[in-house]
């Protein structure tokens, strides 16, 4: 998604999304998180992104969150920066906590839980929905959230 235009594009495998100087872009993980009671994520970007001109990461992932990981990408550089489909763009540096998180996402309520296969904007909006995936895709996504809810109710 550009920001600036609202506008939802799709990457096909074989090509690379131009990000021009300026733009902000989101995309998501292939990856499906489900954090443990008593484990953070932070994110960070790939050094080589970084110096190709893109800056993302910088996000929080709490005790107990799940689902698909929503990234950006900021041309900050002064020429294009080519985000190549399925590409590393972001690590992610997990820490173990001395014990389990007292107040976790899960039992907040936080409207970014079991983020879907999509970017996700603020307020957990996307002009994405259900209908752009295969009928396979969503009940794959439906039983990995059933299996994590499971999960952390037995955390």
């Amino acid at each position: 998604i550009r920001l600036d235009e609202w506008e939802k594009i799709y990457v096909p495998p074989s090509e690379k999304l131009i990000v021009r100087p300026g733009d902000v872009v989101l995309g998501c993980t292939l990856e499906r998180f489900l954090l443990p009671p008593d484990i953070i994520g932070l994110t960070f970007d790939k050094s080589s992104m970084r110096r190709a001109g893109h800056i993302g990461g910088g996000t929080f992932l709490e005790p107990t969150w799940g689902g698909h990981l929503t990234t950006e990408a900021v041309g900050t550089g002064p020429g294009f920066v080519l985000w190549p489909h399925e590409s590393g763009v972001l690590q992610v540096l997990f820490i173990r906590a001395a014990e389990a998180c007292q107040t976790p996402y899960s039992r907040r309520g936080g409207s970014y839980q079991f983020q879907p296969p999509w970017p996700v904007l603020p307020g957990g909006v996307s002009p994405w929905s259900w209908d752009d995936l295969s009928r396979e895709e969503y009940d794959d996504f439906m039983r990995w959230v059933e299996a994590a809810k499971r999960q952390i109710e037995g955390a």
